[in-house]
């Protein structure tokens, strides 16, 4: 292109046209050879990606003037190399395609400025391009590039650690954002990581300035990364190394395991003295005493609780405990220290050695279950229920004055260390008797001494039935008690039940009406009488006891307070009665229903949200306390209508909402009249008719066929456009009517099988 500027100023110079230059006619037309030039420059770019647009290179005349027959190779390079870059193409080689060649994915791997590629082809000067930069591509990587050194516990490491951030090609990512982490990588000891670990890079730089470790250890690592996902790398090894420090604090380093009750605990607990860094301290004279922190069973901890250190340790070989639990921990302290917390740990149950009655036998009637049941549990020899113990136990009658016989299940399987005997029972009455329980390997147990009292042969009322309202729970409660032949209250433990002895209302009687006898009495703590009425009485049965019947009781009738829909309104069509009917009930104070309630209930519509109105019998006249509304209906659609009900002395009450529906449909109407048009225009608004039920309401369910025609015709008028029309939701729109003739006065009718018609209002059709 210089060559063409020159060329032009020359030419004019020496009067030469433009086109003379061209065709290198005139007088001072150049001369020289061909050389070649960046058409497309190359552009700043990152390392590894692809310079856009392409670059091309075309060969100029002598002249400057680019030549579009040229086909020879061109070979591109690296210019000028500000960074020792290399040229990553596919090919650095292209023929031109009319005259102009194309290197596509021109690429450099070192970050530079100043960068320029050359073009050579044979025959052709070379080309220099202009110049441009290389920039980092994205970071992928991290390096230290000042690794960690060896450091004292607690001591900042020094010279600070630094991380630098390269592109795929080594370049140091100065573009990267962000922050980079260093955390702890290879840590034998567990040491802590402190001063400020997340910084904030700077020209692809962070510099960590204030890191240090608190425990001393050998081949420590740092590991660097920036971002969730991002490759993490990895230090070299640095060493801490130990600066002791006088004792501040006390630490668990072996903690307490699970053990036996009674038993040692194995390996011993061990306490460190530690530095404020938590470095141990070789100290040989600190008094260190251990005791139960968390207690969770009540237990007694024993052996040697205060150990002297050695070498900064201190060792207690003999501790126990004496009762089984989870979660007791163990507490260490010493003068001038921190004390310390172990973990929890679990203390069980040691092997079964002894068996001891759990829950011992009580007084009971002869031939009757011993209740609550008998239990034997298995202890250790600090006397804890040995749990795993599940062996056989076995009861026999040990003191036994009158010759009686024990029955029931006599040998049980130990559950958790526990044998449970539900069914025992003694023949003969008497005083002194006491239970044997064995089991192989075991010591054996007494029961403590039990009476069992003579049967049970009569029931009797000892809480007789008070007065009470109907339905409500007779209070106090009824009790029954089962009586031997001396009258006294026996231990009885069977069912009891309670039914009418006396009923002349015809009442239900309510409630739990079998319980079983608790030390020979049975409570009936729920029972109801539904009608009122006087003279009842109650009997109680028991199987193979002679029965009892109570003292006369009167039950009352209630006092209704209130009313309530017990059968709540439903959806029904418009006009229709409501079914099945509505009943509206008395109730008392409890939500019992007065059925001597016969009073005056009135309902009406409260929620009308179609402006309805409820027609039937409005009033009813309560029967045994309930109202009945057979004839209810409500003559508009709509949903959410509710109904009240209102009685003198009574507080009302309010239905549930309900729907009511439109009918089928019965007859039509103009919903939009024909309006005044011009002869032959389109009525406009469209004419539309609607379906209606009995009621009046739009019967939305219709979708029969509606047809259109003139009624009143004053001018022999034709009407034209689509006179039948299907009704959609119970509206039949027509929407292409039309007059042809005007006039004065003309109706529209519409007609449709078993529906009654209608006609529209007068309307009239200009010229």
């Amino acid at each position: 292109m210089k060559t063409l500027r020159f060329a032009l100023l020359a030419g004019l110079m020496t009067g030469c046209n433009v086109d003379q230059l061209f065709t290198g006619q005139g007088s001072g037309a150049p001369t020289g050879s061909p050389e070649l030039a960046f058409s497309i420059q190359p552009r700043d770019v990152a390392a590894g990606v692809a310079i856009t647009p392409a670059v091309q290179v075309r060969l100029m005349d002598a002249a400057g003037n680019p030549d579009n027959t040229f086909a020879g190779m061109v070979t591109i390079a690296i210019g000028t190399n500000p960074s020792g870059g290399v040229l990553k193409t596919t090919t650095t080689s292209a023929v031109p395609v009319n005259g102009i060649a194309t290197f596509t994915d021109v690429k450099l791997d070192r970050a530079g400025s100043g960068y320029t590629l050359t073009a050579t082809a044979a025959g052709a000067g070379t080309g220099t391009s202009n110049a441009f930069a290389v920039t980092p591509g994205a970071a992928t990587v991290l390096s230290f590039t000042v690794q960690p050194s060896n450091a004292p516990s607690g001591a900042t490491i020094q010279p600070p650690v630094q991380v630098t951030a390269y592109d795929a090609f080594s370049n140091q990512a100065t573009n990267l954002s962000g922050t980079v982490r260093v955390a702890l990588g290879q840590n034998p000891k567990s040491a802590r990581l402190s001063g400020v670990a997340s910084v904030t890079v700077a020209n692809g730089v962070a510099t960590f300035p204030n890191l240090s470790l608190d425990q001393s250890g050998s081949g420590v690592t740092l590991t660097a990364s920036f971002g969730s996902g991002s490759p993490v790398v990895e230090s070299v090894k640095f060493n801490i190394t130990s600066v002791h420090h006088a004792p501040s604090q006390l630490a668990f380093v072996q903690q307490p395991a699970t053990t036996q009750a009674g038993a040692a605990i194995v390996p011993p607990v061990g306490v460190a003295a530690l530095d404020s860094l938590g470095n141990s301290v070789a100290t040989d004279s600190t008094a260190v005493s251990i005791a139960l922190g968390a207690n969770p069973g009540g237990a007694t901890l024993t052996g040697t609780r205060t150990v002297t250190t050695v070498n900064g340790f201190a060792f207690f070989t003999n501790l126990t405990l004496s009762r089984p639990g989870a979660g007791y921990t163990l507490t260490a302290a010493s003068v001038g220290l921190t004390g310390a917390t172990s973990a929890a740990f679990t203390v069980t149950a040691g092997p079964a050695t002894t068996l001891a009655f759990l829950a011992q036998p009580h007084t009971t009637p002869a031939g009757s279950t011993i209740a609550p049941a008998v239990q034997v549990i298995a202890t250790d020899s600090l006397g804890n229920t040995a749990t795993s113990f599940a062996g056989s136990v076995t009861i026999t009658l040990s003191a036994n004055f009158g010759g009686a016989v024990l029955s029931g299940t006599k040998t049980v399987t130990a559950v958790n260390g526990v044998a449970t005997f539900s069914d025992l029972k003694v023949d003969k009455a008497g005083t002194g008797y006491m239970l044997a329980a064995t089991a192989s390997g075991l010591a054996g147990a007494l029961s403590s001494a039990f009476a069992v009292t003579p049967p049970a042969t009569n029931l009797a009322f000892i809480a007789q039935p008070a007065t009470t309202l109907a339905g409500a729970v007779i209070a106090p409660p009824v009790q029954v008690a089962a009586r031997d032949s001396t009258g006294t209250t026996s231990g009885y433990s069977g069912p009891v039940t309670i039914a009418f002895g006396s009923n002349l209302s015809g009442a239900l009687l309510g409630g739990t009406l079998t319980v079983n006898a608790v030390n020979g009495v049975a409570t009936f703590a729920n029972l109801t009488v539904s009608k009122a009425g006087t003279g009842y009485t109650l009997s109680a049965t028991s199987t193979g006891l002679v029965s009892a019947t109570s003292a006369a009781f009167d039950v009352t009738a209630p006092t209704a307070t209130k009313l309530v829909f017990s059968v709540q309104p439903v959806a029904t069509l418009a006009g229709t009665a409501i079914a099945p009917p509505v009943q509206i009930v008395a109730q008392d104070g409890t939500g019992n229903i007065v059925s001597s309630y016969s009073g005056v209930v009135t309902v009406a519509l409260l929620a009308n949200p179609g402006g309805g109105t409820l027609s039937g019998s409005l009033t009813a006249t309560a029967v045994s306390g309930v109202a009945t509304f057979s004839t209810l209906a409500v003559n508009k659609a709509g949903a959410g209508y509710t109904l009240t009900a209102t009685a003198t002395g009574l507080a009302g009450a309010t239905s549930a909402a309900f729907t009511i529906t439109a009918g089928a449909a019965t007859k039509f109407a103009f919903s939009v009249q024909p309006q005044n048009t011009k002869a032959g225009s389109t009525i406009a608004p469209a004419v539309q008719i609607t379906a209606l039920d009995n009621s009046g309401n739009t019967a939305t369910t219709y979708a029969g066929a509606v047809t259109i025609a003139i009624g009143t015709n004053p001018s022999g008028g034709t009407l034209s456009g689509t006179q039948t029309v299907n009704a959609v939701n119970g509206v039949a729109t027509f929407s292409t009517l039309s007059v042809n003739r005007a006039g004065t006065g003309y109706t529209l009718s519409v007609t449709a099988p078993g529906l009654t018609g209608a006609v529209s209002a007068f309307f009239n059709i200009a010229p």
